[in-house]
């Protein structure tokens, strides 16, 4: 059960790590692709606006479109799964264009209005729009993004020849554990009836629930046990042995401790093949 815990973090650690990765790739292509556009200085902006205008002018306008195209690449990788790498990407650039161009033209004729740029004709619009969208596609390549639209899909991310690496299932950990104290929490052995508490023993220790034996039993969910008696649950790996006396029969534990058996509950043993 501490393995278990401890590869949860270790699988916390890795998640955040790929956030902040991928996070700072999309912080660096922003920059990269703002500072290329504003030294370019398209629709006539260079010759209208100061170099740190236009930085704040297209980075504006390319924070839009990262976040824009990262979306429409998904959905497009998706839709277009078994679809060669350049078909993706020429499918790509025509939706973020369609999608995207109308702001363009909407910004540029806000800065027309001002004196500060230079409507083009539509159809030029469009294909700058679709060459940057190339653009990015490409950039991301270099970068080594596959998750996002690029021309290449995941599987390129591998060699052919590398055989799937296998993806480890996580063992779920119980409701009722997840009550106990830290330090108690493990294999769980047995759940007794204590006045109005539960007293739950897993191979670490005994602590104590203030709940109902059938709220407990129903909180161990997938572990293999049996309720053998009305005040008395307990899971099968810590059963080590049966005995009987005089017509009574008790469960004898890994750790030594003896469980009641009710005539009622016989016959979970008898399935078993306890008895």
């Amino acid at each position: 059960m501490s393995e278990h815990l401890r590869q949860n973090k270790r699988d916390g650690g890795q998640t955040g790590q790929g956030a902040a990765a991928s996070a700072l790739r999309a912080s660096g292509l922003w920059a990269l692709l703002s500072a290329i556009v504003a030294l370019a200085g398209p629709f006539g902006t260079y010759d209208a606006l100061p170099l740190p205008a236009r930085l704040a002018y297209w980075g504006a306008l390319i924070g839009v479109a990262v976040p824009v195209s990262s979306l429409l690449g998904l959905c497009v990788d998706r839709w277009l799964a078994e679809r060669p790498g350049w078909v993706r990407s020429i499918f790509l650039s025509g939706l973020f264009a369609v999608i995207f161009t109308p702001l363009v033209y909407i910004a540029t004729l806000w800065l027309q209005m001002r004196g500060l740029a230079q409507l083009v004709p539509m159809w030029q619009m469009v294909l700058i729009t679709m060459l940057s969208a190339q653009l990015v596609c490409t950039v991301r390549t270099l970068m080594g993004r596959s998750d996002l639209p690029a021309p290449s899909g995941n599987a390129a991310a591998l060699p052919a020849s590398a055989p799937p690496v296998p993806v480890p299932v996580p063992v779920p950990v119980p409701r009722l554990l997840e009550r106990l104290p830290v330090d108690v929490r493990g294999e769980l052995v047995a759940i007794t009836v204590r006045d109005h508490y539960v007293d739950v023993q897993t191979e670490r220790g005994t602590a104590s629930l203030l709940m109902r034996l059938s709220d407990a039993i129903s909180e161990v969910e997938a572990v293999p046990g049996a309720q053998v008696h009305r005040s008395h649950w307990v899971a099968w790996s810590a059963v080590s042995g049966v005995e009987s006396a005089r017509g009574s029969v008790a469960l004898r534990l890994d750790c030594g401790r003896r469980i009641p058996v009710s005539r009622a509950n016989r016959a979970k043993l008898e399935e078993r093949g306890l008895i």
